[in-house]
């Protein structure tokens, strides 16, 4: 939960470090087809930006207000998180054998494993992180 957070989090501390003053990334207001009027922060601009280069952070996100808040507010969201107990297998991986892992369900038919999520994730900050050196 911790590095979901942490890697979650890493937007907040590379928009100040880095893109708090990039003219992309500045709060704006838009004006609906009803003529009301939303109000989209620069923060919130930024993590959309980061997401399509790593779709994984959406996970990271979601995971990290599910800690946080202890439900998604978002009811058209599907995706939950559970534990996965692997199978008994002769040879050993951490995987399949009986060892529990942190799985995102998508849906009935696709799930995600964790750590490998978490894991592009690293390799994502790793990257942008050594192109602002």
């Amino acid at each position: 939960m911790n590095s979901a957070v942490d890697s979650w989090h890493l937007t907040d501390w590379t928009f100040q470090e880095f893109y708090k003053n990039d003219e992309r990334f500045q709060d704006i207001e838009k004006v609906n087809k009803k003529g009301k009027t939303k109000f989209i922060s620069g923060i919130g601009i930024y993590q959309h930006f980061l997401i399509k280069k790593c779709p994984e952070l959406e996970y990271m996100r979601l995971i990290t207000n599910g800690t946080k808040h202890c439900i998604l507010r978002d009811s058209n969201r599907k995706e939950k998180t559970v534990l996965k107990q692997g199978d008994f297998s002769s040879d050993f991986c951490r995987k399949d054998y009986h060892v529990s892992r942190f799985i995102i369900e998508i849906d009935k038919q696709k799930e995600l494993d964790f750590e490998e999520t978490l894991l592009k994730t690293i390799e994502f900050w790793k990257s942008f992180l050594d192109s602002h050196k």
